[in-house]
């Protein structure tokens, strides 16, 4: 089965080639499905109706199920009820949003597509509007594997995660790294350094880097300090841009 194919474990070009179409085919597929459900008016009606009872309007892009839900934002999934595709114009005036938030959602497009999506997220915030961006980073990941973060207890926790997924016996930093690098979906990683100079080349006010226990919305501060694990601490970064 496609489902169980790892690119870690491939043989072969045409191995990885086929695993790869087989993923997009089924996203592409599951997409168009959803699409035809919650696409187009049903959408437009979800956002219209959020607009007419939130004066302040708070955006959730990449929702992955009721638990990450936020109360009082609307909340968006691509295969869900508000399917929004970041890579493409975001369905909302200029300078309409106060929040924006997204988690373990911009490595999943390619690096071009997110230079895009920046430039729509500046288009779309208010002036003083806040877009609190959450990813697994780089910078992170070889603090928890290589560097001063990295104990034998956190290397364990990714060991647990991972390990059965990576095809061996064992499992070393070696393997963390290029399991984050080409397997689920991701196709670029960034860090705290890409991100200042994007924030600087579109026109962002203020870049800060911050623990989720300092962010200024309060239900992402909850999501982000109570629902998620260590693990997915070590290996993350959470940036807030202000326009």
């Amino acid at each position: 089965m496609l489902g169980n194919k790892n690119l870690l474990n491939v043989r072969s070009e045409w191995e990885y080639l086929y695993i790869r179409a087989g993923r997009q085919l089924m996203f592409e597929l599951r997409y168009f499905g959803n699409w035809l459900r919650h696409g187009h008016l049903v959408r437009q009606r979800a956002i219209a109706d959020y607009w007419s009872h939130h004066p302040v309007r708070r955006i959730h892009l990449g929702a992955g199920g009721p638990v990450d839900e936020l109360p009082g934002f609307l909340n968006s999934r691509i295969h869900g009820a508000v399917p929004i595709d970041i890579t493409k114009r975001l369905p909302f005036p200029d300078s309409s949003i106060s929040t924006l938030f997204s988690s373990h959602l911009v490595e999943h497009i390619h690096r071009r597509a997110f230079d895009y999506f920046l430039r729509e997220v500046h288009r779309v915030l208010a002036p003083g509007g806040i877009q609190i961006l959450s990813i697994p980073s780089i910078h992170a990941y070889a603090e928890a594997l290589y560097g001063r973060e990295a104990t034998d207890e956190n290397r364990r926790l990714f060991q647990r995660r991972y390990a059965h997924l990576c095809g061996d016996d064992f499992f070393t930093p070696c393997h963390m790294i290029n399991y984050a690098f080409q397997e689920n979906g991701h196709h670029f990683l960034y860090d705290e350094f890409y991100m200042e100079e994007m924030a600087k080349k579109i026109g962002f006010a203020e870049l800060r880097l911050v623990a989720p226990t300092e962010l200024p919305d309060p239900e992402v501060r909850q999501l982000l300090t109570r629902h998620k694990d260590k693990r997915w601490h070590l290996e993350s970064q959470t940036f807030v841009w202000t326009r």
